[in-house]
């Protein structure tokens, strides 16, 4: 993982064993968590953990059964999302849970708390009276959705809610603090507009509005121009992007006051929100940026688009985006309803692996605690653990009681896409083979990502490599530590065999004997053709020589 974030932290875990016993949940201080499997006392400061593990978070309400934070961290997963709706009760149970089944605890609050309230409790929210309404782009004031950059409304309600978490996260340990963006309740009640997503668009209020004329020191105030008419006014000044960036830095402002506040409270809370839509979004940039540091990267859980369509480039566009800006985790959600069940394991291992992590929604707690569905993601999660960049050696290591490592086999092999399938029939597995329409590729991670394209088909792989003389009269393997999905191998031209065992293939471990192949002492040619049918692929483990005891 190339980010500038990871530079500034050490990938270390501190483990504290308290002297002759093991840790209980009275005696784990707020800084700390308990490793479920060793039962060590693990430093809440370090952000080691994300490289290391990925983020594997399941989201629900604090209403939940407090059984399910056991059942998931046997699942794997590492990590509960838990709603607070705007109240902080159970908090201590939730954190207790949390550290006595070795989860990390992010907490999560709602911006539109008084919508909230306003629909489901009949009390008054206050917009238009003692806060302002957002204005759209028509120029038509929402009745239920207050400006976002109205200070009164981040005083009330939003800064008092992270404060009183990072207080109650200092008491009782707590990893994180996330704002819920979308907009609850906040539909007009004559249906003729939605909030739920209005940040996509800008607020054009007399206060927003202002602020900007009086920025650019405009001949105009408010009063001048009506409000369904000033975003007509910004197009025809070719004032639209600079007035985008003046919200964007007013919330950015805004939010910093928040970040500093919540972390003279507690410096290790990370802070992060639901949902992100593009560059466009002068609301969710000014958050991302305001709430993000040096040291407290800002958590980005997105829904769009992963929430129903899983994994895809998109995925990895984002990822590049947010690596481009620095100091950004970047954690992709999947609604649990959206994907057919034996697709989830795949779902959550290639999410993980072009991210920071996954999360997973689901409207029934009682299915994402069923039993069936729980060892699905045990399955994924065991994938994302073993697939992760400190793992490398992870599929080989069953291996040491009766193999002994030969060689690594070099990271940078030679790639072509054959998707005409002519490669065998062009006898691209030949030592002497013409690699000038070929293109550098490292194995160890899928081809998508390196490409620059999702390709579902078929690709080639070659790497010449000296084998040492010492191997002569040894049996040789291939260890290949996982191909996706189908792989087919030659050496020195010569076929040795195939790992064809479908999809379902796409992350087992295959041993290929080479000993009459393979000449030590000299140079050697290995070729591989791989089958993809769906998403990621190629050979995204390492690959080792290796000889029988």
């Amino acid at each position: 993982m190339q980010r500038n974030v990871w530079t500034l932290f050490a990938a270390t875990v501190f483990c504290l064993l308290l002297a002759g016993r093991s840790a209980t949940a009275q005696e784990v201080p707020a800084e700390a968590t308990i490793d479920a499997a060793t039962g060590a006392v693990v430093d809440r400061s370090s952000l080691g953990w994300i490289r290391e593990q990925k983020i594997r978070a399941a989201y629900f309400h604090r209403w939940s059964s407090q059984e399910l934070p056991a059942k998931l961290a046997e699942a794997g997963f590492n990590t509960i999302h838990v709603q607070f709706c705007n109240g902080c009760g159970d908090f201590d149970k939730w954190a207790q849970l949390a550290r006595e089944n070795g989860l990390r605890f992010i907490a999560s609050t709602w911006w539109s708390y008084p919508a909230h309230r306003q629909q489901q409790h009949g009390t008054d929210c206050g917009i238009g009276t003692r806060y302002r309404g957002f204005v759209n782009a028509a120029g038509r004031v929402h009745t239920r959705t207050v400006c976002p950059l109205d200070e009164r409304y981040w005083n009330d309600w939003i800064m008092p809610m992270f404060l009183e978490l990072a207080k109650l996260g200092k008491e009782h340990g707590l990893d994180g603090i996330t704002l819920d963006t979308e907009l609850y309740g906040s539909a007009e009640p004559d249906g003729s507009m939605s909030g739920h997503y209005y940040f996509a668009g800008v607020c054009l209020c007399d206060h927003c509005f202002g602020d900007f004329l009086a920025s650019i020191e405009a001949e105009e105030t408010p009063a001048d121009i009506p409000r369904e008419q000033r975003y007509a006014w910004l197009q025809k000044h070719s004032q639209v992007e600079a007035y985008e960036a003046r919200l964007k830095d007013n919330v950015e402002a805004l939010a910093r006051q928040m970040e500093q506040q919540v972390h003279a409270i507690d410096a290790n809370l990370l802070l992060g929100f639901l949902n992100y839509y593009g560059a466009g979004d002068f609301f969710l940039n000014g958050l991302r940026d305001g709430l993000r540091t040096a040291q407290r990267p800002v958590m980005i859980w997105t829904e769009t688009p992963t929430y129903k369509m899983g994994y895809g480039p998109h995925v990895d566009e984002q990822y590049k985006r947010f690596n481009a800006i620095g100091d950004v985790i970047y954690i992709p959600g999947l609604w649990l309803e959206a994907h057919a069940p034996r697709s989830l394991p795949r779902q959550v291992h290639d999410l993980a692996m072009h991210s920071d992590g996954y999360w997973i929604y689901t409207h029934h707690q009682d299915l994402l605690a069923h039993p069936y569905i729980l060892d699905l993601f045990r399955g994924g999660n065991s994938n994302i653990a073993n697939a992760a960049p400190a793992s490398d050696e992870a599929p080989f290591a069953d291996l040491w009681g009766n193999y002994a490592p030969v060689l690594s086999l070099p990271e940078t092999w030679q790639f072509r896409l054959d998707p005409e399938d002519v490669g065998r029939e062009e006898e691209w597995f030949k030592a002497d083979l013409d690699e000038t329409d070929w293109q550098s590729i490292n194995i160890g991670e899928f081809w998508g990502k390196q490409i620059g394209t999702e390709y579902e088909g078929i690709g080639w792989y070659r790497v010449s490599l000296h084998v040492p003389a010492e191997a002569s009269g040894k049996k040789l393997f291939l260890a290949f530590g996982a191909v996706d999905e189908e792989a087919w191998i030659w050496v020195n031209g010569q076929p040795v065999g195939e790992h064809a065992e479908g999809p379902q293939g796409w992350d087992q471990r295959f041993l290929i004997e080479v000993t009459e192949q393979l000449k030590p002492g000299h140079k050697n040619l290995i070729a591989v053709r791989v089958f993809n049918t769906r998403a990621a692929g190629g050979i995204w483990k390492p690959v080792r020589l290796i000889t029988q005891k």
